[in-house]
């Protein structure tokens, strides 16, 4: 323990331990900006399997012929994602992983998706024109 002590004291030691702990937050917090890992076909995946066609109409997608939201099937051609926040992978993955905190009194639940699975669905539905 003492030899970690000395390789984290000083400048150099304290801004290691400062980008440490930042990076540990970005990986504990499930980082949910989009990236280069995201997919598409993974996507697909994820709204079958929390069943989104049950709210949503959606082509393509095996039993995607909900009504009580709106259509998804040309999502990645709108301009704004529920009215409130300009169509985006950042602002997409941000409302499919909290869409109460985006737009108050929304009727969309929560559906406790990871940040993966959120990446991955917004990668999808961005393909959708």
């Amino acid at each position: 323990m003492h030899g970690a002590q000395n390789r984290l004291s000083g400048p150099t030691g304290a801004t290691r331990a400062v980008g440490l702990i930042g990076l540990l937050m970005l990986v504990g917090c499930g980082n949910a900006r989009p990236g280069p890992t995201s997919n598409p076909a993974r996507g697909k995946l994820v709204i079958n399997r929390h069943a989104c066609g049950s709210c949503h109409w959606i082509a393509g997608v095996a039993e995607a012929n909900g009504t009580v939201g709106p259509p998804l099937s040309h999502f990645g051609s709108q301009q704004m994602i529920a009215g409130a926040l300009p169509n985006s992978p950042d602002n997409l993955t941000r409302y499919l992983l909290s869409p109460e905190s985006v737009v108050k009194g929304n009727v969309m639940p929560n559906q406790h998706l990871t940040g993966g699975d959120a990446r991955d669905a917004a990668a999808y539905l961005l393909t959708l024109r």
